[in-house]
């Protein structure tokens, strides 16, 4: 078989490969930005490229290459993360003989919210079978790794069968890493504010974008005038400069972070799938909300038991009186698939 990987985020690219699906006797062609790059991708034939500072000019890019490297190649397979409109053309023009894999390792919210360009077309073309196909999660092949994002795409008419639910093939590793290396990563007096981002503007959703980085400067703020500094933690396609409004940046690989999170540090989110790891191996997340969130992530909350702040000052408080702690167990319980011994999953 002949795949060719198509991702933008580098854990994607790198969990992939780990997925048990593509064979050491596979030939693997690599699509992916040039700051994923690193020993371990480029044993692969690669095809790296930059992003442009319009987001359509990337785009394009992308298509473009994309489609060389179809038609250079020849693969069976296009394996992306998140499936973009370009995976479905590919799939759709050669009448179905390029299949289409995605792997789902981020957190979906509420299937009825609708902002993208690829939403708005899912819902012109849901009830016309003969264009249903063209839509980003009609993949032949999607696996993912929480029943939050099997109701999402079940509600966005994927089939049932051409869904494979795994547990986080990551987390584990990483949980009995930090064990082994607990002297160095245990409770410390000292603890550091984390705000995570998530990428709303790629979504189209500029409303939430516009808010999320209103809210982080309103917090920064108030907590800078308690000694207290916010670090940001960039989600992988927010592409807000975020030094530009005074903010420090974490930029180590996202494995290296979570593995050396301390057990008091705390992460400051709109339900970001960073957060949720955290919380997997007991590291306190607060997760916020505004108006424009709750469209995204009000019915989502409600389901998992979730109750959002919504004003800076309460964070603040909730910092200062050391009123942080949420019930780890219970939230990734509602999150993170996990299989059973006797068959059976817990979601």
């Amino acid at each position: 078989m002949k795949y060719l990987v198509d991702s933008e985020v580098k854990e994607e690219v790198s969990e992939i490969f780990k997925l048990g699906i593509i064979k050491p006797s596979d030939k693997i062609i690599l699509c992916s930005p040039r700051y994923t790059a690193d020993s371990e991708i480029n044993a692969f034939k690669t095809y790296h490229y930059n992003f442009s500072r319009f987001r359509i000019i990337t785009k394009i890019k992308q298509f473009v290459l994309l489609i060389y490297l179809v038609l250079l190649y020849r693969p069976d397979v296009i394996f992306s993360g998140y499936p973009l409109l370009k995976h479905r053309l590919i799939n759709v023009i050669s009448f179905g003989s390029v299949k289409h894999f995605s792997y789902l390792r981020g957190l979906f919210a509420d299937a009825s919210n609708y902002k993208g360009f690829s939403d708005l077309l899912y819902l012109k073309i849901k009830r016309i079978p003969s264009l249903l196909k063209i839509n980003n999660f009609q993949c032949d092949k999607i696996i993912t790794i929480s029943n939050l994002n099997v109701n999402f795409l079940l509600a966005r008419s994927v089939s049932k069968e051409l869904i494979d639910l795994i547990e986080p093939p990551w987390l584990e590793n990483i949980k009995e890493k930090r064990k082994s290396n607990r002297g160095n990563i245990g409770f410390y007096n000292d603890r550091t504010i984390y705000f995570v981002s998530q990428a709303f503007a790629v979504h189209s959703s500029m409303d939430a974008a516009k808010s999320q980085l209103e809210f982080a400067i309103e917090l920064k703020h108030k907590l800078k005038d308690k000694g207290i500094e916010l670090i940001i933690r960039k989600h992988p396609r927010d592409y807000t400069v975020y030094e530009d409004y005074g903010f420090s940046i974490n930029k180590a690989p996202s494995y290296d972070f979570i593995e050396m999170l301390h057990e008091n540090d705390i992460l400051i989110s709109p339900f970001s799938t960073m957060a949720f790891e955290a919380s997997y191996l007991g590291v306190n997340s607060i997760f916020y909300s505004t108006p424009e969130l709750d469209k995204s992530y009000a019915r989502v909350y409600k389901n998992i038991g979730i109750t959002p702040l919504y004003d800076v000052i309460d964070i603040v408080n909730v910092l200062l009186n050391d009123d942080f702690k949420q019930t780890a167990n219970k939230i990734n319980g509602n999150v993170f698939y996990k299989s059973t011994p006797a068959g059976k999953n817990v979601c």
